[in-house]
């Protein structure tokens, strides 16, 4: 309780827990009082935030003519708006266009065997390999903010997304991948980690005897492009994990900085559908929790992808 002036008094101003607030009314004898919303916000408001969130780090990351061509034309519109809120509308109705954004599946659905694809490009997962008693559960997100989450049984657990054009880049010399993850460490010690896995794989991340890698297919092989040894990878916490080629190398970060990268080819450009979780070799599949997963058809720049994970790190 924090009240100024005797409870109920006309001079009382202040609130009462959450629910109740007084304020004086500025000129005559009649005390106010309104209710505050007390709601809590649903799984799509959670992820309409999250996308806020990722739109404010690409604006400010942006270079100084990229935001003054927003306001050249934000002024055109007549709408009078700052070349940032102009950003923040156009954006927002074209996400492809305007950020690159493929697919963003924030699994924030309560119910249901699919995960929404919120990138405007309809890319929706669906929970596999039967629904609904064999298939990712929903759990806890890495922060109350963010919502659900999937946890994956390690054996068969997965999401199949289909395979339309917005996704099937990997044949590309420019793309970006990203999810949270918590690897939960008594999975299956040899590819514990097959996070994300496209048939015929140009690109897929795994633990290969508990080393983080990131591999390419190259013909029947596998190469091991880079690793970051048995003590560095990050079990049972929540982690933001990042992969992508920037025309030059691919690139693999952990919590919004770069720790491994090889020199990029474009290798295998065939395509089937995207999964994720899938089992790789047999039924090792992903063991634990997944969330916030999302593909751009650009590298976004190191400083817009640290900003992204400082805003999840900073929530409270």
């Amino acid at each position: 309780m924090k009240i100024k002036g005797p409870l109920l008094s006309l001079g009382a101003h202040g609130s009462i827990a959450d629910i109740l607030t007084f304020s004086k009314k500025r000129t005559g004898q009649q005390a106010r009082k309104y209710n505050k919303p007390t709601g809590v916000p649903s799984g799509s408001q959670r992820s309409r935030r999250r996308l806020t969130e990722f739109l404010v780090a690409q604006w400010q990351n942006m270079t100084t003519a990229q935001k003054a061509t927003w306001e050249t034309n934000a002024k055109a519109s007549d709408k009078r708006l700052s070349g940032y809120h102009f950003f923040l509308r156009s954006a927002q109705r074209d996400l492809y266009t305007h950020t690159g954004l493929c697919a963003y599946w924030p699994m924030n659905e309560l119910s249901g065997n699919q995960i929404l694809d919120l990138s405007g490009n309809t890319n929706h997962g669906t929970l596999k390999p039967t629904y609904p008693n064999d298939v990712p559960t929903r759990t806890t997100s890495v922060k109350t903010q963010y919502g659900n989450a999937l946890l994956f049984d390690g054996v068969n657990n997965q999401v199949d997304c289909g395979n339309k054009a917005s996704i099937n880049i990997f044949n590309t010399d420019t793309w970006y991948v990203e999810w949270w993850a918590k690897v939960d460490p008594t999975g299956d010690a040899i590819h514990d980690f097959f996070i994300c896995h496209i048939i015929r794989p140009r690109c897929m991340t795994e633990i290969a005897n508990r080393n983080f890698a990131l591999n390419g297919n190259v013909g029947a092989a596998y190469k091991v492009l880079v690793t970051t040894g048995n003590n560095a990878f990050p079990w049972n916490t929540w982690t933001c994990f990042g992969v992508g080629a920037d025309t030059t190398h691919f690139r693999l970060l952990i919590n919004g900085a770069v720790v491994a990268s090889d020199t990029f080819q474009v290798i295998d450009p065939a395509f089937d559908n995207f999964f994720i979780g899938k089992p790789s070799w047999g039924n090792e599949g992903y063991k634990g929790k997944l969330d916030e997963f999302c593909i751009y058809n650009r590298f976004p720049p190191i400083a817009e992808i640290k900003a992204r994970y400082d805003f999840v790190k900073n929530k409270v």
